[in-house]
Order: structure tokens, then C-alpha cells, then sequence
């Protein structure tokens, strides 16, 4: 009985490896889990390291920067992009901006901080409407793409940027002409004409046009000055100026030519 109680107490031990098997996979377990900590060091790793798929890692400071990336950020949202364009003409809230489109000014606000955030607006003032203070906002500077910027665009995107000012202009002419404003009160001004000048002088009219855009601005920005300080109604106004190379004209056939 001695020998089977033995035997038993055998079987017993025996029976209880699988415990110990048991606890070599919860310590496999517990490896596992260890041994996930790791990815999450490799995300991490992924971010700073700024990795681009597996086998390349870029570096930011060789990167080609065409225009200013605040410019592309203001302009890549049809909203901040309305925002901006209306607070260069104007000192102008959320709230005026938003009901000018239609648009909830909590929605438009997030536009206007967005907009203080990178330097493009400043507040101006502050006034209480209705037990609720009203921000007033007016442009803080006018971005624009100069000569360097221009000539780092890839030609294709510069031709479709012109396209896009010019198909600009044309709408304002037409809306203009179709509501009667064009020649209505203040005359307008209509310049065309074509030119042959030399390398110099094409860049002397380019040089010019800059100046005269400068001076438009300046006048704009005192004039905002004179509208706050009188309430008077303002003039939109569009300024468009065009300065290109065209191609020759076409020679035209003699009369023997023709048959």
C-alpha cells in the first residue's frame, strides 16, 4: 500500500507539470508583452526621426520651399482664404464676416484664430454687442509672392495661378458690368496697350507696376483709417494690373499668297 501510495504521489507530481507548463506560458505571456514596449519606442522613433516608408529618411532641411508655408496654410481653406482677402480691404469682426456668407460665427471664428495665430490678422478692438464683446480684426500685412518666390514656382503651377488671377479679374468685370457699378459714380480707369522694349525695360515696367501696387495698398490702408474714424460706407474696388510678354503677331499672307 506504501509502494502504491508512492506511485500515486508520483502520478500526483507528474500531473502537476502541466501547472509548471502553465506558468511558462503565462512568463511567454508576460515576454510578449514586454516585447511590445518596443514598438511603441519605434512609433516614436518614426515621428522624430521624420522616416518615410522603410527604407528612406527625410530631412527637412533639404527640402525645396517654394512660398512661405503660413501663405499656402491661409489660402489651402476657402474660408481663411475669404477672411483674409475681406480683412485687407476692411477692419471687420467674425460675426460680420460670417453673416456676409452665410456662415455660423463660431464656425468663422476658428478661421479668424487660426488666421492671429500665424501673424496674418491682429485684433484692433473690442466692443460690447449685447452682453458679448465683439473682436475686431484688420489684416496685419499683405503677403504677396515676389520675384524670388515666383521664379522657384514650377512653370506649370505658375501658369495656373495666372489663369486663376485672371479668371479673377474677369469675374469682377462682368459682375461689375452686369450690376451697373462699372461706370456708375466714380469713373473708372481702362488702360490698354501694347509695347516693344528691351530686357531693361520690361523689367523697368515690372519694377514700376511693384511700386504702384505698393502705393495702391498704402492708399487702401489709409483709407480704412478715414472709414473707421467717419462710418462711411466703403467703395469696393477692384485694381488689376497686367504686364506679360506676348508672342509676335502673326504675318499675314501678301495677296499673292492667296489662292
Amino acid at each position: 500500500m506504501k509502494e502504491q501510495s508512492k506511485g500515486t504521489a508520483k502520478a500526483r507530481k507528474g500531473t502537476t507539470k502541466p501547472q509548471k507548463g502553465t506558468k511558462a506560458m503565462t512568463g511567454t505571456a508576460k515576454a510578449k508583452k514586454k516585447t511590445a514596449k518596443p514598438k511603441q519606442k519605434t512609433k516614436a522613433a518614426k515621428a522624430t526621426t521624420k522616416k518615410v516608408g522603410k527604407r528612406t529618411t527625410l530631412d527637412e532641411t533639404k527640402l525645396k520651399k517654394i512660398i512661405d508655408e503660413r501663405l499656402i496654410f491661409a489660402i489651402s481653406h476657402v474660408v481663411r482664404a475669404h477672411v483674409l482677402a475681406v480683412l485687407n480691404e476692411q477692419i471687420a469682426s467674425p460675426s460680420e464676416v460670417g453673416k456676409g456668407i452665410g456662415v455660423d460665427v463660431t464656425y468663422i471664428s476658428y478661421h479668424f484664430e487660426k488666421l492671429e495665430e500665424i501673424g496674418f490678422i491682429e485684433l484692433v478692438r473690442v466692443e460690447p454687442r449685447r452682453g458679448v464683446d465683439e473682436h475686431f480684426y484688420r489684416a496685419k500685412k499683405t503677403f504677396l509672392i515676389d520675384d524670388r518666390e515666383c521664379a522657384l514656382l514650377p512653370a506649370s503651377v505658375k501658369s495656373a495661378m495666372s489663369a486663376d488671377l485672371f479668371q479673377s479679374i474677369l469675374d469682377d468685370v462682368v459682375r461689375a458690368l452686369m450690376a451697373g457699378t462699372f461706370a456708375a459714380g466714380n469713373d473708372p480707369h481702362v488702360s490698354w496697350t501694347t509695347k516693344h522694349v528691351d530686357e531693361k525695360g520690361f523689367s523697368d515696367l515690372d519694377a514700376l507696376l511693384v511700386e504702384t501696387l505698393q502705393k495702391v495698398f498704402a492708399i487702401a490702408a489709409e483709407s480704412a483709417e478715414r472709414l473707421e474714424a467717419s462710418g462711411e460706407a466703403p467703395i469696393p474696388t477692384t485694381i488689376a494690373m497686367l504686364s506679360f510678354e506676348t508672342p509676335p503677331e502673326p504675318v499675314s499672307p501678301s495677296a499673292e499668297g492667296w489662292r
